[in-house]
């Protein structure tokens, strides 16, 4: 009895096993795709209107992100990003743009499932936009359900 039990057993947790790690390594690999439906700047690149893939540059740093576009996949920009802490994960992912008149930059988002957003440095681009239009700023945020 005690063998039927164990050869049971086994393949159950054999199971659960490859379950929790197709999950942790889905979770470090994320991979979030935005449709962004206005021209934006993100550091010095303009980027077009589209449907856009944000992700991690490298699985063991958080520091650096890419955003790429994925109607071409010829648009890809790295950028610098410092982490920002919530006590909650995200049940959507969010990403924050400053619009000063005609122009957009993205400066920071959140993915779904996260409780660490990441903001970008400002640019020297939008620093030195002129003291009229930093006085127009309007923040543009723009949400959507979980990413992939």
């Amino acid at each position: 009895m005690n063998i039927r039990r164990g050869a049971f057993a086994l393949p159950i947790l054999f199971l659960l096993l490859t379950v929790s790690s197709v999950s942790v390594f889905g979770q470090s690999d994320r991979q979030t795709v935005v449709n962004i439906p206005f021209d934006f700047i993100v550091g010095e690149k303009a980027m077009s209107a589209g449907h856009y893939i944000i992700e991690r540059n490298k699985r063991d740093s958080d520091t650096v992100w890419t955003i790429t576009s994925k109607d071409t996949g010829a648009v890809r920009k790295a950028f610098l990003t410092i982490p920002s802490q919530s006590l909650d994960p995200a049940k959507e992912t969010k990403l924050v743009f400053h619009r000063y008149d005609s122009y957009n930059f993205l400066t920071s988002f959140t993915v779904a499932g996260s409780n660490t957003g990441r903001e970008l440095q400002m640019s020297d681009k939008e620093k030195n936009l002129g003291e009229k239009l930093i006085a127009q700023r309007e923040q543009i945020i723009l949400t959507t359900g979980r990413g992939r």
